[in-house]
């Protein structure tokens, strides 16, 4: 999921590799939901897309994965993004899973 999330992984692919070193996988959590003991663990998966013709969140770095990549490689995201806005509205997809258990 980390990988296909736009405009994130298209402009600043070496974010995704920094978002997948510091979150544990989902296998993980669920193992470790059910080893605290909570029971009917369950997971699901959520995707929402939508369209930005802003630069602003990305250009101050609000998604924390840019914070965690270096200068060179922002800038030449940032660089295409903001190219690409100057066309039109850019595609933002975004998903994620939601991990329920009863204690």
């Amino acid at each position: 999921m980390i990988r296909r999330r736009k405009p994130l992984s298209r402009y600043w692919q070496v974010s995704a590799e920094a978002d997948l070193a510091r979150y544990p996988t989902v296998a993980a959590l669920l193992e470790a939901m059910n080893q605290a003991g909570y029971v009917n663990v369950t997971a699901r998966e959520i995707k929402k897309t939508s369209l930005t013709a802003d630069a602003t969140p990305f250009r101050e770095r609000a998604f924390s994965c840019l914070r965690l990549i270096d200068d060179l490689q922002f800038e030449k995201g940032l660089r295409l993004l903001e190219e690409d806005l100057r066309k039109g509205p850019v595609r933002m997809t975004s998903e994620c899973v939601c991990i329920w258990g009863e204690a």
